[in-house]
């Protein structure tokens, strides 16, 4: 009972809708899941049994066959029975021994020849568990145990029958693959049984749901509506059992509940109605109208007392006799002056049905009619005071007030709180009986228990106004009998003037004031014209600017100090006279004549003008001339605002200069010398050659002799250039250690000996700091027109030559020559698209799977950057690798790989994939970059990746400089957890020299060496070689480049440990990489 009791409580917090599917479905998981464990157990069991089974008849079939051999004296054919037991899914390990316990044959080509209790310390901890209970040594009779999934068979053979020999086969077997099979065949079982058992708990839900589940949800959305307020028509639960008498229940209260909601709304509306500014007899009317659109009567009127009962007013189409009919006396106003007695009659639409609760609410309603109209007589009197008393302080624009000390009480017209601000108060506010009409508001307030009539002072004025009104109205002291007083009140954006004048209008037995009242008159107008007046006179004495007022006639009526201080004339020398006596006669009257039609119609003018000082000086001046106009539209007055300009002509004149020369050299930029050399081309003179100087290895100078000793050189590059060049030349600095020279030529030989002469006076010996230095100056050279007819033509060649100078050893003269385009242009140009397209993304990242070549699981995956171009499309690897070492995209190349390879590794992980190492390409320009360890840490930080599962792959170039400090940066990463491999290995100049000092974790055999196995004996035996050596150092293997399966199967035979080729997958996106892996698509 106590456990039901629980059961029940639990249950009643869930909803039915839930709890009885949650219960289904735990009743059937539960019954799925006790089917399921037992089969499971069934089935391991057969396949267990099966595996021993099978793996004796395969021991005892072999022992044969190697019998048949040893009689024949065939050893190869004994060899290859025991390499082909590999095949079996089911055989581990397996050996044939000799009587001495040594291995004669292995599916391990190294275990062949050793003692097999050797080859035991090798094989992982469950083999040798299940090894451990049997003795090698008895070569006269089988044995066959069993561990977990595994099983030892062991059966005699003949080794050789001359002299005889026996020894024993050994196998290990896993049903592992077996159990695995059949628990697949068991979920597809059990995936059968579920289907049937949810069909039929969706059949059982579907019964539940119609029977009870839907009506208790409709029982349960009737309650809700009637808890927010609605009243349903009905709760749509029918039927005879209990569900249904709720329904029926409910029902009836639903209808009680609209009775009285019509029954409140009547009253409300009634009384609405009797407070509208409307004639008395058409509210009568409405009455009478709303109580038949309450649908509780078929018809209502209002009678008069007289011998016919005259129907005043009425609505509803009157019942037949016999009607039940509801009569309740009342007194209204009538059409005269005078009241007569009236009754009020109802028909109800429903005989018997809400009597109890109509009629008292009609009752209400006759008592209400008499006691409101009543009232509104003497409301009206009232209001039409106070209607017109606001009418006059409105037209007035005056607001009222009232000051009631004692007790305190602010009383304020609905303008004055206006003006004031108070209807933003939070302050306690009530509307007063009369409001309406009046439209006032009324503030009272105390703080700490005390009152304190003028707290509003505090909360509306300007804290300095308050505290002197406060001052002046304090209770219990005297007070002037005429107040009259100016205060600012908060507004948006600042405050307002007010005006407050006011009178005592009551004063207690002291004399002292109690009750003050007046009016507020808005003077925040007045008072921004006095301030702005005041701000115009200090802006006009104090302003910088010249200004000078002329009347509608063009006469000077006023000048500020500035003014005299511009033009040397004291200001009671213009005031009178025109402004012409400035006039500098530099204009021509046409210029006048423009500057006053542009006053008229636009009412404006600025613009620059040259006038006369009083000393006869003439000087520029920036002119602004405004009209102002009167209301009528008519010019009133001319103001002039001005300022000088000299200084700023001069400073444009500098900013001109500085935009055009180089600051540190003062040499013209490029603009004016490619400006020079487009005009030399289009002449058609006898030809110039344009030169593009570098000097070289300009950054080691700033770094090891200063910026200092740098900016020396560059000074000097114009002075030895000028010794040898002629006076129409043109020389311009365009970067920081590159210069322009350009100058005349007649021909090829000319411009050769001009080149070689700046070459030789830039080589020159030059002191910096007590030292003497050499520079050494790389040079290019084109002849225009020969090379380009273009300016910026010319200027490439130049370029490409001085490109084609460094390439070939820096510190030489080089002339341009055709060839150079093609070549170099193609290159710049697949350099500038590389950098864009790192710019926009259009570098991508693919993954190519390793595979265990033992167990064929998923082994690794290498990451690949490929490129899709927006208009070549794909580009091979080939062609963009190279040439981003050369010119160092590489580096921000590599980064971009590292990151993406380690974000993808983790996302791939969430998905569902196995856990394995990520593998990343590291170029030695990379690898050797302060930087690099910083980056690496960042990208796990960042992705969030274990150290353990990234691995990066280098190639054996690496150590070729600075072998010492890479194998430390080596050590470095290791001790952080990274796997190191080394990439094409037997490839470099140093596989072997080296391999112990890196000690890498893997060896990646080349591709090269994969594919010639099957055609080249060299490229088998470098293969093997290199297995061995990675045996020797304990270091695991891949290869890569695996096409075919006859590649596989000998490296498999040859104990590589790992494959990565076409035959396995090709590299593909991150969402497109599965497990199991898809068979590669042909072709």
């Amino acid at each position: 009972m106590v456990a039901e009791r629980g059961l029940r409580r639990l249950l009643s917090h869930w909803p039915a809708r839930f709890s009885l599917p949650l219960v289904l479905s735990a009743l059937c998981a539960v019954a799925l899941l006790l089917m399921f464990n037992l089969r499971s157990g069934q089935a391991t069991q057969h396949a267990r049994a099966e595996m021993r089974q099978d793996l004796g008849e395969l021991a005892n079939l072999t022992a044969r066959r190697l019998d048949s051999y040893a009689e024949l004296g065939d050893n190869g054919g004994a060899r290859g029975i025991v390499t082909r037991l590999g095949l079996y899914a089911l055989v581990v390990e397996a050996w044939q021994l000799d009587a001495s316990g040594r291995v004669v044959h292995s599916l391990r080509r190294s275990d062949t020849g050793r003692p097999f209790e050797e080859v035991r310390q090798r094989l992982p901890d469950p083999l040798l568990t299940l090894l451990s209970g049997w003795d090698a040594a008895r070569l006269d009779q089988g044995a066959s145990q069993v561990h977990g999934t595994l099983r030892l068979q062991v059966e005699p053979v003949l080794v050789r029958s001359d002299p005889p020999e026996r020894g024993l086969l050994v196998l290990i077997g896993d049903s592992a693959a077996a159990e695995a099979e059949a628990h697949w065949n068991l979920r597809r079982v059990f995936r059968t049984e579920a289907l049937i058992l949810g069909v039929a708990a969706i059949f059982a839900w579907w019964w539940l749901r119609l029977q009870l589940l839907d009506r208790s949800a409709r029982l349960q959305s009737a309650a809700e509506a009637l808890r927010s307020g609605h009243v349903p028509l009905s709760s749509e639960v029918g039927g005879r059992d209990e569900l249904g008498a709720i329904g029926r229940a409910l029902d009836a209260g639903f209808a009680r509940l609209r009775r009285h909601q019509s029954i409140q709304q009547l009253a409300l509306a009634s009384s609405r109605c009797l407070v509208e500014e409307r004639p008395l007899p058409e509210r009568l009317q409405t009455v009478c109208e709303l109580l038949v659109q309450s649908k509780a009567f078929h018809a209502a009127r209002i009678l008069a007392e007289d011998p016919a009962a005259t129907p005043l007013f009425g609505a509803g189409q009157l019942p037949g006799p016999g009607n039940e009919v509801w009569r309740f006396p009342m007194q209204v106003f009538s059409i005269g002056d005078s009241l007569e007695p009236a009754t009020l009659e109802a028909w109800p639409s429903e005989a018997g049905h809400g009597e109890h609760d109509w009629k008292p609410a009609l009752e209400v309603l006759a008592r209400d009619l008499e006691q409101q109209i009543a009232r509104l007589r003497a409301e009206h009197a009232r209001r039409g005071a106070e209607r017109r008393e606001r009418l006059a302080m409105d037209a007035a624009e005056l607001g009222a007030w009232q000051l009631e000390l004692a007790p305190p009480r602010v009383r304020l017209s609905a303008r004055a709180a206006s003006m004031l601000g108070a209807s933003e108060l939070d302050l306690p506010a009530l509307i007063d009986g009369h409001a309406a009409a009046s439209a006032s508001i009324e503030f009272g307030q105390s703080r700490d228990g005390s009152p304190d009539p003028l707290f509003l002072l505090e909360r509306l004025l300007h804290p300095d106004d308050a505290q002197r009104l406060r001052s002046r109205l304090r209770p219990g002291e005297p007070c002037p009998s005429l107040l009259d007083e100016e205060f600012r009140v908060g507004s948006e954006g600042g405050y307002r003037w007010l005006l407050g004048r006011g009178t005592v209008v009551e004063r207690d037995a002291a004399g002292h004031p109690r009750a003050l009242a007046g009016v507020l008159i808005d003077i925040d107008a007045r008072k921004r014209a006095e301030s702005a007046l005041r701000l115009a006179s200090e802006v006009f004495e104090s302003s910088q600017l010249g200004i000078l007022i002329c009347s509608a006639d063009g006469l000077i009526i006023d000048v500020n100090a500035a003014f005299e201080s511009i033009t040397g004339y004291p200001r009671e020398q213009v005031l009178g006279r025109s402004p012409k006596l400035l006039s500098s006669g530099q204009h021509p009257p046409d210029f006048y004549r423009a500057m006053w039609t542009e006053l008229r119609v636009r009412g404006r003018w600025d613009g620059e003008i040259w006038n006369r000082r009083a000393d006869g000086s003439v000087y520029p001046q920036w002119l602004t001339i405004t009209r102002v106009d009167d209301a009528e539209g008519q010019p009133l007055h001319y103001i002039g605002q001005f300022v000088e300009t000299s200084d700023r002509k001069a400073f444009e004149s500098r900013i001109e200069y500085l935009g055009a020369h180089d600051l540190l050299t003062g040499l013209p930029r490029r603009e004016r010398l490619m400006q020079a050399l487009q005009a030399e081309l289009q002449s058609g003179g006898s030809g110039v050659v344009l030169m593009h100087v570098d000097i070289d290895r300009f950054r080691q100078i700033n770094e090891s002799l200063g910026y200092a000793a740098g900016d020396l050189l560059l000074r000097a590059v114009p002075t030895r250039l000028a010794r040898v060049l002629p006076a129409e030349a043109w020389v311009s600095r365009i970067s920081a250690d590159e210069f322009l020279v350009l100058a005349p030529a007649a021909g090829s030989v000319d411009a050769q000996a001009l080149a070689m002469r700046v070459h030789a006076a830039l080589c020159e010996p030059i002191e910096v700091d007590g030292r003497e230095l050499v520079l050494g100056i790389s040079l290019g050279f084109a002849l225009g027109p020969q090379d380009s007819a273009d300016a910026e033509g010319l200027a490439r060649a130049a370029e490409l030559a001085l490109g084609a100078a460094q390439m070939a050893g820096r510190n030489l003269v080089q002339a341009f020559r055709s060839e150079f385009t093609g070549r170099s242009l193609q290159a710049l140009t697949l350099e500038s698209e590389m950098r864009a397209g790192l710019q926009r993304g259009e570098f991508f990242v693919v993954y190519q799977a390793q595979i265990d070549l033992r167990t064929d699981a998923l082994a690794g995956y290498e990451a690949l950057v490929r490129w899709r171009h927006p208009q070549r499309g794909l580009i091979s690897p080939a062609e963009f690798i190279p040439l981003a070492e050369d010119t160092g995209l590489i580096v921000p190349l590599g980064e971009f790989v590292l990151r993406e390879a380690c974000a993808a590794a983790m996302r791939l992980r969430a998905s569902g994939l196995p856990a394995v190492p990520v593998s990343v390409n590291v170029s030695t320009l990379q690898f050797k970059r302060e930087d690099f360890e910083a980056t690496v840490e960042a990208v796990l930080s960042d992705s969030g990746l274990a150290a353990e599962a990234l691995e990066l792959e280098l190639t054996e170039s690496v150590l070729m400089d600075h072998a010492e400090a890479v194998l430390r940066r080596l050590d470095r990463l290791r001790a952080r957890g990274l796997k190191l491999a080394i990439d094409d290995f037997g490839t470099g100049f140093s596989s072997l020299a080296y391999l112990g000092r890196l000690r890498p974790d893997r060896l990646k055999i080349d591709q090269s060496f994969v594919r010639g196995m099957g055609r080249s004996v060299t490229s088998q035996g470098v293969v093997k070689a290199i297995l061995a050596l990675a045996e020797e150092f304990g270091l695991a293997t891949v290869a890569e480049g695996v096409e075919t399966h006859e590649e596989a199967a000998v490296l498999r035979a040859l104990g590589c440990d790992a494959g990565q080729g076409y035959l396995f997958a090709r590299p593909q996106e991150e969402h497109l990489l599965r497990w199991p892996l898809e068979p590669p698509a042909q072709g």
